[in-house]
């Protein structure tokens, strides 16, 4: 099956046209802002091979683009070739928020992948590695998403602890700059959408979000050296499977891999859970809105049509008290 991957096509027509609104190169964005590198931790989500890499190059298969659990690069590349800067990837596909993975031989359906790690053992093993971590990096966590969905999780609490105690970590060995984003609604996925399981998945979700946004919130009050953007992917897809067409979708709910017909980025969803290249690409605009909070990042989410898909922390607490559930 023909993909439209290839690294050079990745932004397809929509993503030049995103630099032009915005009036920014990725090297005129690498010259305005601090960061000098994007370290990722986390899952499938922001994988770029490396669960494929540590399985010798088996999964996931073709027609998966070279080990990235979608039809083209994922987010995190993409953001940081917009900030152009490099990207150190230590996110590995099945992981979840403590020590587990999908991949450890006990979750049917899935291969057993020796060795692959949860976001603890990520986050673990790259402060090994960098006892003192580089303080100008924009360090990415997302994660979540497999407690819930593949670890019967149904306590936020934990997940979001996780979360919070690796970014504290991070910063205790020099980490300033950090993007978290929430997760989407996870009923509302091609996987759960329509079953008994939707409503508390989506439950299970809001909760998530708000403690999440409520643990960045003590993390700035705590570390007010240090910052802290909110990554509102919950947003985006939301408004994406309320309007497709003016994002240049056709299909929102079912996933491209089910039935291989057509223009994969036609699609938001590439497999039952994992965007495609198209998905990939907005993710990305609104990741790099997030972490930019210039004129030009308001400008960003205006083309996209999201309502809050992308704002700092500092701009979260202000309206907090207007954004309460």
């Amino acid at each position: 099956m023909k993909q439209r991957c290839t690294y050079p096509r990745q932004f397809g027509l929509l993503f030049p046209l995103i630099l032009a609104f915005v009036g920014l190169s990725p090297l005129a964005a690498s010259a305005q802002y601090p960061y000098d590198q994007v370290v990722a931790f986390g899952d499938s989500l922001l994988d770029n091979g490396n669960l494929f890499a540590l399985s010798g190059n088996a999964f996931p298969p073709p027609p998966y683009f070279q080990g990235r659990f979608s039809n083209g690069p994922v987010s995190v590349e993409l953001l940081a070739s917009r900030l152009g800067i490099p990207l150190d990837d230590h996110a590995f596909g099945g992981a979840f928020t403590d020590t587990q993975t999908v991949f450890d031989g006990a979750h049917p359906g899935n291969p057993n992948i020796p060795g692959a790690p949860g976001m603890q053992q990520e986050v673990g093993a790259y402060l090994t590695a960098h006892p003192t971590v580089d303080p100008n990096a924009l360090y990415m966590l997302w994660g979540g998403a497999n407690d819930y969905l593949n670890g019967g999780q149904t306590n936020p609490g934990i997940p979001v602890t996780n979360l919070t105690s690796q970014i504290t970590l991070l910063a205790s060995h020099g980490a300033r700059y950090f993007l978290v984003p929430n997760l989407p609604n996870l009923g509302s996925l091609p996987a759960t959408i329509g079953t008994p399981f939707s409503d508390g998945l989506n439950q299970l979700t809001a909760f998530h979000n708000l403690l999440l946004a409520g643990s960045l919130q003590s993390l700035h009050a705590s570390l007010p050296g240090d910052q802290f953007f909110l990554m509102d992917d919950n947003a985006l897809v939301a408004n994406i499977q309320a309007n497709p067409g003016a994002f240049g979708f056709t299909n929102t709910t079912q996933a491209f891999l089910s039935n291989p017909v057509g223009d994969p980025n036609n699609y938001l969803f590439w497999d039952i859970v994992h965007p495609t290249e198209h998905g990939q690409i907005l993710l990305s605009g609104v990741a790099f809105a997030a972490v930019t909070p210039e004129p030009g990042a308001v400008g960003l989410l205006a083309a996209l049509s999201v309502t809050g898909a992308g704002f700092t922390f500092r701009r979260l607490r202000r309206k907090s008290a207007r954004r309460s559930p």
